[in-house]
């Protein structure tokens, strides 16, 4: 869907997997696989919170103990604060504050979280939800590995 979103909205394709992203309601399984699908749809220009599934609240329904979904894992929380935010909940909601001190916790002694994807992913979360803490842990100084 976010690749053929890029040739607009007229094409067959484009048209096709709009409507059964609109009226899909295969239970998902996963966190991240409603954040996915809320990505698709903003990428379409529809609104996640009006389709067959409400994605947004579903998203929130994974929020306990200060972090989203897994308390292992912090992407399934990067991508709730991307999506969250983009869907309109406010950089000063106390649950996007919290989940990205949770995953400011995870950031390496170099400075990455993960892999340079995760990282690039991470840092684009925490701008998201500007605030001391999070701009130090994005222009913390990656240390190159030699």
């Amino acid at each position: 869907a976010m690749a053929l979103s890029t040739f607009g909205g007229d094409r067959s394709s484009v048209l096709a997997i709009k409507k059964f992203l609109i009226t899909d309601v295969t239970p998902l399984s996963s966190l991240t696989d409603y954040e996915r699908r809320a990505m698709a749809l903003m990428s379409l220009g529809i609104n996640p919170h009006e389709t067959s599934v409400n994605y947004i609240d579903k998203i929130l329904s994974y929020y306990k103990d200060g972090q989203f979904g897994d308390k292992t894992l912090f992407n399934d929380d990067v991508f709730a604060i991307i999506v969250l935010r983009r869907a309109g909940v406010p950089e000063t909601d106390e649950r996007l504050i919290s989940s990205a001190q949770f995953v400011r916790s995870f950031q390496n002694d170099m400075g990455a979280w993960s892999g340079v994807d995760m990282t690039a992913s991470v840092v684009q979360a925490l701008l998201l939800v500007p605030n001391e803490e999070n701009n130090k842990a994005v222009k913390k100084e990656v240390t190159p590995v030699v």
